[in-house]
């Protein structure tokens, strides 16, 4: 799990460990650092798991082979056989003043970090590649450019793997509350309120799951909380599709069979 030792990424850990999961590799750049870091690993140890926390950057395609290797060759952890890629930089940069640097660090943790894990796993016969969206890849938010990038990255990541027969799913996730990076922000709270998205509860993400886990034959879900009169994108192009339709006569179905969304008019 790389950046495991983040908010989401510490409820994440628990969690597996709580429905079964006994070896868990966590990757941070920092390291298992904080009181709350050092609780967590206290708390999964307890639960009978062994847990195995390394200081790593997965933009460092070498250091990233190294921990891997580290892993692969000790004969008491089981293969390798999920990844959680939940590492992740904030840069609240316009898409008009960003610069090349802010970019750079916006994408790398994100789509760096997929990439070298895509690319230095393909022999492990993973049964998981799990990674962390955010729906801003699909409502945008000129504000955080580089961020929507990174997450369009993965969402085409998953749909690569999947054409290659590997396993992979990128869940556009909403804000989280509880714990992760709007927790005690009341200023980013409110931006996401005024753009028509409500927050999911870590509990709920939680509770989400063992269902996200299960599908096999799709890459990309979105996970939100959201009223969708009211969402902002920042063009309103889905808005801007049925326009042509009256209001009340715009009906949307999910063929569950094909996975397909199906509009009319009907």
């Amino acid at each position: 799990m790389t950046g495991g030792f983040g908010g989401i990424g510490q409820a994440l850990a628990r969690w597996m460990v709580d429905h079964g999961a006994r070896h868990i590799a966590i990757l941070s750049r920092n390291g298992c650092m904080t009181t709350e870091n050092r609780r967590t690993v206290a708390y999964m140890e307890s639960r009978g798991a062994k847990v195995y926390a390394f200081t790593a950057d997965v933009t460092n395609k070498t250091s990233l082979e190294r921990t891997l290797n580290h892993l692969r060759e000790n004969p008491l952890i089981p293969a390798l056989k999920g990844i959680f890629h939940l590492a992740v930089v904030i840069d609240n940069s316009n898409v008009l003043d960003i610069n090349e640097s802010q970019l750079e660090r916006a994408l790398a943790a994100k789509s760096r970090g997929a990439l070298n894990l895509h690319e230095l796993t393909h022999e492990d016969g993973l049964d998981i590649f799990f990674l962390l969206s955010s729906v801003a890849a699909t409502w945008e938010n000129p504000e955080q450019c580089g961020y929507v990038a990174a997450n369009s990255f993965l969402d085409a990541l998953a749909e690569h793997r999947h054409r290659q027969g590997l396993p992979a799913l990128s869940v556009q996730l909403d804000a989280v509350r509880g714990v992760g990076f709007l927790e005690g922000k009341t200023k980013a709270t409110e931006i996401v309120k005024r753009k028509g998205f409500l927050t999911l509860h870590i509990n709920e993400v939680l509770r989400m799951m063992p269902r996200l886990l299960k599908a096999r034959v799709i890459a990309v879900i979105t996970l939100g909380n959201m009223v969708p009169d009211n969402v902002q994108s920042a063009d309103d192009t889905c808005g801007q599709l049925l326009n042509h339709l009256p209001d009340g006569h715009r009906h949307c179905q999910l063929d569950e069979q094909n996975f397909q969304l199906q509009c009319d008019s009907t």
